[in-house]
């Protein structure tokens, strides 16, 4: 993993700044949509030491509002892409060599961080989505990272395995508060969707929770999957997460074609993991990496037409940013620290990706 990602904003309440010369934090994100969506302040909202704060748009706000991108108008709507685990500098250079005409052109109508956001530790998916979602910190949201050990049971999580995933939320802290809730909290008679998003807590359309209920949309069948790079499908992994992104799409198109008898989305969060599958399947430099944010990019087309055919684009403020980045490490470096680790002694228990448990 890597800790810096890719964050832009465009549209209505976002200024048309291009690129600047700053950073910003992942966990920045729900405040700075709660913001340009014109969300009041929530009555007893705490920040990072856990000390009240009379401006926190989020029952537990660790980031700030990114004011300096935002102008004096609100937005309608909000459309939130999440591109898991998108190499930066990968992304930067799709966005330059017209590889991804969709987000360069949402790039070129709003304000990209230059040197991105720096995502919560740890740089983990379930994490991460978590804390861009509710503006809390890992070790606030209850969220601690893909898999850890419950402190009260001693019991492992590992919310990566599908019995666990589909309920991820279950474990998110009562003291945090997720966008999709702020809007309810803040506009009666909202819409919220969230498409194949883990951190889904009060979304009224929400890709997991027809999974937990039981009616989830069987995945579309290969054959019917549109923007799929054919060379990079012959990889198995890659072919199965087109599957799941294009499904994403698809459910969030419904909603802005407001197929579900619903309302326009106050708040629409479209997750899509192809980026991530691809990067993990041949390295975030890849070939199979660059054909996965095409591929993402066109399925973002199809979306910001739906929202074109609502006839709401100039009142929605779009993002699209990462959970975190990639890296590619030094194969050289293969040694394992088994050994290490118990020449020390101290009872240890290793869970997920390197997250030790000392026992003693």
């Amino acid at each position: 993993m890597c800790i810096r990602d890719r964050f832009l904003a465009a549209g209505a309440g976002v200024r048309a700044l291009g690129t600047v010369d700053a950073g910003t934090r992942t966990v920045n994100i729900a405040p700075t949509i709660a913001s340009v969506l014109g969300l009041e302040a929530h009555p007893e909202s705490v920040g990072p030491t856990g000390a009240r704060r009379g401006d926190g748009l989020l029952r537990r706000q660790d980031g700030e509002v990114e004011a300096g991108i935002l102008d004096s108008e609100h937005a309608r709507h909000a459309l939130v892409f999440l591109l898991d685990g998108c190499n930066a500098n990968l992304f930067a250079d799709m966005l330059s060599s017209g590889e991804a005409p969709n987000l360069t052109g949402i790039a070129m109508r709003g304000t990209t961080f230059g040197h991105g956001a720096v995502a919560s530790l740890p740089t983990a998916t379930l994490a991460n989505h978590t804390t861009a979602i509710t503006g809390a910190h890992p070790g606030h949201s209850g969220i601690l990272h893909n898999a850890w050990i419950d402190p009260l049971t001693a019991d492992g999580v590992n919310l990566l395995e599908f019995d666990q995933m589909f309920h991820a939320m279950a474990h998110l802290s009562p003291t945090s508060e997720t966008l999709f809730a702020a809007v309810h909290r803040c506009r009666e008679g909202s819409f919220t969707s969230a498409s194949f998003e883990f951190c889904d807590t009060s979304a009224d359309f929400s890709t997991f929770a027809l999974a937990r209920s039981g009616e989830a949309n069987e995945l579309p069948p290969i054959e019917e999957v549109s923007h799929l790079d054919a060379d990079a499908a012959s990889n198995a992994a890659y072919g199965f997460m087109s599957r799941v992104d294009h499904l994403s799409m698809l459910h969030t198109i419904e909603c802005w074609d407001q197929a579900h008898a619903n309302p326009l989305p106050t708040l629409s969060w479209c997750s899509l993991a192809l980026t991530d599958e691809a990067g993990h399947e041949g390295g975030p430099h890849s070939q199979l990496a660059r054909a996965a944010v095409r591929d993402g990019d066109a399925r973002i087309g199809e979306v910001l037409a739906a929202v074109e055919r609502a006839g709401a684009m100039d009142s929605t403020a779009v993002f699209v940013l990462a959970d975190h980045g990639m890296e590619q490490s030094n194969p050289e470096l293969n040694e394992p620290w088994d050994d290490a680790l118990a020449a020390t002694g101290v009872p240890y228990r290793e869970v997920g990706d390197g997250l030790i448990y000392t026992l003693g």
